[in-house]
């Protein structure tokens, strides 16, 4: 299947610069599933197939690929971590917890990533943590779980590139790169998150009227380059 994905990406990309289906951030990458007829995947298997990944990029664009989400093993609850390390927004009717963290540098609101040796499951295994500004633990990933989603969600990677232009308030799309990656490298991803290439991104906030939280997930991001470096093989295929 990938093959005619990628017999369509041609087709798209001849046809030259298509609207955009969504006015948002995410419409790059929608626009670009509709046009392929493939249905918009929040899960966390492969877009195609069950074993090709689809990511979509505006050419240019500084914006960091988000790899997936997955929850830490935390210390307390989502409604408890915002009321004690939230912030107040310029919405008034929220309280927000979304923090971009790297390896080795605190965040403007004290928390910092770390890699470290923790006991876990009776073994020393080397983890991913998140501490606060007195250096509470407040969540934590065993590495080799970060590692077992990257393999499992990126064993093939087709990611295309698209130029873009606005007119009359619509943005538009020409999708006329993409690379298709395979053979992951495992031990690329801890030297990616130390050199502060990959970063964990925390998204929660609280209704300050009703209480309600909502946690849009606890993602993994990073550039293209360092995407694209996870990867032992990179071939371009438009």
């Amino acid at each position: 299947m990938i093959h005619d994905v990628i017999e369509e990406l041609k087709k798209i990309k001849a046809r030259g610069f298509i609207p955009s289906r969504r006015d948002r951030s995410t419409g790059v990458g929608y626009t670009l599933e509709c046009e392929l007829g493939i249905e918009e995947n929040n899960l966390s298997d492969p877009d195609i197939d069950g074993t090709v990944e689809l990511k979509a990029k505006r050419a240019g664009s500084s914006s960091r690929i988000t790899g997936f989400c997955l929850e830490p093993i935390k210390v307390m609850g989502d409604r408890k971590l915002i009321e004690k390390y939230g912030y107040q927004p310029e919405d008034p009717t929220r309280f927000d917890a979304y923090y971009d963290l790297k390896v080795d540098q605190r965040c403007a609101h004290g928390f910092i990533l770390r890699l470290e040796k923790l006991k876990y499951a009776n073994k020393t295994r080397t983890c991913l943590v998140i501490r606060d500004v007195s250096d509470k633990r407040i969540a934590h990933w065993p590495l080799s779980v970060l590692e077992f989603k990257f393999q499992t969600k990126y064993s093939n990677l087709l990611l295309v590139t698209a130029e873009r232009k606005r007119e009359k308030g619509i943005e538009y799309f020409h999708y006329n790169d993409a690379v298709l990656c395979t053979d992951i490298t495992e031990e690329k991803i801890a030297e990616l998150f130390q050199k502060g290439d990959l970063i964990i991104g925390t998204r929660m906030w609280m209704n300050k009227h009703t209480g309600k939280v909502r946690n849009h997930g606890t993602c993994v991001r990073g550039s293209k380059e360092s995407t694209l470096s996870l990867f032992a093989n990179v071939k371009k295929v438009l």
